[in-house]
């Protein structure tokens, strides 16, 4: 009986590490999700977006805009990281806005039937809003996306 005692108690220690690193690790995760530069009001509730504009932009001159969606189960400052525009952003001079899906996991709606719109809509409002903020070249924005979103910028680029 004595033997039990410390099993369990190096049990419930073991346990108890194990879910103090599993709300670091989703509180950390739902900090990275909710992280955001801008929101757009929709008739769905806000959506928001990441925003990379380099230290040698000029409002003075008509910039490039880069749009650059996250899969499913991504976020926007997972795709910033992973997909590294903003370090050429930075060499080149253009902008760069990371949109978030909706609902969880986030995701994009892909169907190309009238839900899909919801989330064409979602991005034109945005370059609208980008528009305003910042004098991009209306001639150069561009679409990019990763697996669950690749699929849709070719949605985008026959609606926008």
């Amino acid at each position: 009986m004595k033997i039990i005692k410390p099993i369990f108690k190096s049990i419930f220690i073991v346990l108890g590490i194990l879910a103090a690193v599993v709300i670091f690790l989703a509180t950390y995760l739902l900090i990275q999700i909710n992280r955001s530069d801008g929101q757009i009001m929709t008739p769905e509730g806000p959506r928001n977006y990441l925003l990379h504009v380099p230290e040698s932009y000029d409002a003075g001159k008509s910039t490039p805009l880069v749009i650059s969606i996250h899969g499913i189960a991504e976020w926007p400052a997972h795709q910033m990281d992973l997909s590294c525009w903003n370090d050429l952003a930075d060499e080149e001079n253009f902008i760069v806005v990371y949109p978030s899906g909706r609902n969880f996991p986030l995701r994009w709606r892909t169907n190309g039937l009238g839900e899909s719109l919801i989330d064409v809509q979602f991005i034109a409002d945005m370059i609208d809003r980008l528009e305003k903020d910042y004098n991009i070249d209306s001639q150069r924005i561009y679409v990019n996306g990763l697996s669950n979103y690749g699929g849709m910028s070719f949605q985008h680029a026959c609606t926008l």
